[in-house]
This record gives structure tokens, C-alpha cells and sequence, in this order.
């Protein structure tokens, strides 16, 4: 059924033929859990993906780290005597100095517990309230993935804008008929002559609503990305953004970033006091260059763009 996924033994996937005309309960539950877990892992992999780490001891992992910060709101990184430079999850059970700060920490994970003091481990701190990320995504991800859904059974009503009334003889022929349709088959449905004026259709009149249903996907996506301080460019105008317009919006997306990468540099600054290392994080961003920063990097360059055609104006010494 899924020939590509015999790489992948691990997975355990559904054996179901996806046919939309005439899902079950159980497959229509599995297809609703499938999209949750689809929108789920793409905005995961989004939030592990904002940040580098430099300089880390090979004995470390940038990607259990930053697991660790989404699902914990921190860790806490420390030089064990057998395995080196660590860090895991950690419970911080006080007593606290005047700054809420625990002086003991219990750092954990599989295979491994051991106490730890303020003295000999750094809390590293995934946002200013150590708040685990992964609320924002089981906040949002229901609901995106709710969305999707309701899009494809949208666009299963537009395939079918309406009624069929027939004899009771020929129920079960034009039940086919429709279900070739939902399966994007073209169907022909014969009747004897001396029915044919018994077969009618009532039109539904339903509308397509298909271009705002997938605006309220896209908004609630740049609403999760605007949480984690990711760049999104989404916008319902049909104009262009002005640059004061869209520098308002990005205003709220860098304060998230800032405040979740000062806590990161604030942890390298004391592991490296510490510990004697050199380690750096910074955020792992792509600029996004909007269509005024071209036209200003273009003026600067002494190139104007003027209605898709590109002139160059070269001045010589």
C-alpha cells in the first residue's frame, strides 16, 4: 500500500485505501489525527530550526538541547565526571537565593540522575518565563489542523453541488454514480426509457468559501510563526504592505525572538565563565528581503525597476 515506507520499519502506518466518497468513523478519525500530526511536526521542526549552537563539546547534542528547552522551558548543562559535558532536563526543587533561583538543581534523563548546585551547573533558560514553546503549538495545531479538514470536506460539497431525486429502484445506480464522482471518475449512469423522466436533480446552490477558508489557515500558521519569533509576510491586502506597516508587525515577532536568544547567550556567557569553553548561539535566520529593501539595495546600486522591466544607468568616473 505504501511501498516508499518499507525504509522506515519503525512507523507503524494505517493500511486503509483512502477513499473520500465513503470513509468510515475510524478512517475519517485516523485522516483527523494524521493532519494534526502532519501540522504538529511541521511547526516542530520550525521551532528546533531557530537557533545555532557554536562551540558545544562533542559530548553534547544541539538537538536534544533545543528538544529539551521546547518540551521543559530549560535544562540544565554541567561537566560530569564520566561522560563529560552534559546537559538534560532537571527539576528545580529550591531552596531559592533573592533572585528565585534555585540553588539545587537534580539533573535527569535515561540512564542518569545526579544533584547538582548553582556553584557547579548553569540553568540554560528557553524564554525570560521558561515557558515550554510546545504549549503554543498543541494551542494552534488542533486548530489549523480542524481547519484543513473542514476544507476538504469544503471542497468534497463543491464536487456535488446537489441533490439527486430518483425511484426507489434506482438508488443504488445513482449512489455509484455520485461516489465515481467524489473519486474524480466521470461516470455515466444508464436508465430504461421508461424511467428516465423519474430521475431529477435539485441544484444546492452551495458557494465556495475556499479562498477565505485557507486565509484562516495561513493567518493561524503566521500566528504560531509570529509566537516563535519567526519572519512570516502573510498579509489579507491585496496592496502592497508600506515599510512602516510591515516593520509594525514584525516588531511583536522579533521581541519573541529576542527575548528566547537572550536567555540562550546569557547561559554561554556563564557556561563559559564556568567551564572554561567557547560557546555561542545565535538565531538561525534567513533575511527576508521585501520588495521596497530590493528597490532601495537597487537605487543604491544605480538600477531602477520600473514596470517589470529592469534598466541599468552605469555613471564612470
Amino acid at each position: 500500500m505504501f511501498p516508499l515506507m518499507d525504509a522506515f520499519p519503525i512507523l507503524s502506518l494505517p493500511d486503509f485505501r483512502v477513499n473520500t466518497s465513503g470513509l468510515t468513523k475510524r478512517q475519517t478519525k485516523m485522516l483527523n489525527t494524521i493532519q494534526f500530526a502532519e501540522v504538529f511536526s511541521r511547526l516542530m521542526n520550525v521551532m528546533l530550526s531557530r537557533f545555532k549552537w557554536n562551540g558545544l563539546p562533542a559530548s553534547c547534542n544541539e538537538r536534544a538541547l533545543e528538544i529539551t528547552l521546547a518540551f521543559y522551558g530549560y535544562a540544565l548543562f554541567f561537566n560530569d565526571e564520566n561522560i563529560g559535558f552534559a546537559h538534560t532536563p532537571c527539576t528545580l526543587s529550591g531552596p531559592f537565593n533573592i533572585y528565585y533561583e534555585s540553588v539545587n538543581r537534580r539533573a535527569y534523563s535515561y540512564n542518569y540522575e545526579k544533584n547538582y548546585t548553582i556553584d557547579d551547573s548553569v540553568l540554560i533558560r528557553g524564554n525570560l518565563t521558561m515557558t515550554p514553546d510546545y504549549l503554543i503549538l498543541m494551542n494552534y495545531a488542533p486548530k489549523i489542523a480542524d481547519a484543513i479538514r473542514a476544507i476538504d470536506v469544503h471542497t468534497q460539497t463543491l464536487k456535488k453541488p446537489y441533490m439527486v431525486s430518483c425511484e426507489e429502484r434506482q438508488k443504488n445506480s445513482v449512489i455509484r454514480a455520485l461516489n465515481d464522482i467524489a473519486d474524480n471518475e466521470v461516470t455515466v449512469l444508464a436508465v430504461p426509457n421508461s424511467g428516465i423522466n423519474t430521475l431529477s436533480v435539485l441544484t444546492t446552490g452551495v458557494q465556495s468559501y475556499l479562498g477565505d477558508m485557507w486565509a484562516n489557515v495561513k493567518n493561524m500558521f503566521n500566528q504560531v510563526y509570529s509566537a516563535l519569533g519567526v519572519a512570516n509576510e502573510f498579509t489579507s491586502k491585496k496592496e502592497r504592505l508600506v515599510v512602516s506597516e510591515s516593520q509594525g508587525e514584525q516588531t511583536p515577532i522579533r521581541h519573541s525572538l529576542e527575548s528566547e536568544l537572550k536567555c540562550r547567550r546569557k547561559a554561554c556567557e556563564e557556561i563559559n565563565k564556568m567551564f572554561g569553553l567557547n560557546v555561542s548561539v545565535e538565531a538561525n535566520q534567513l533575511e527576508q528581503f521585501k520588495e521596497e529593501q530590493i528597490e532601495d539595495l537597487l537605487a543604491k546600486m544605480g538600477q531602477q525597476v520600473e514596470g517589470g522591466n529592469e534598466s541599468v544607468s552605469m555613471e564612470s568616473d
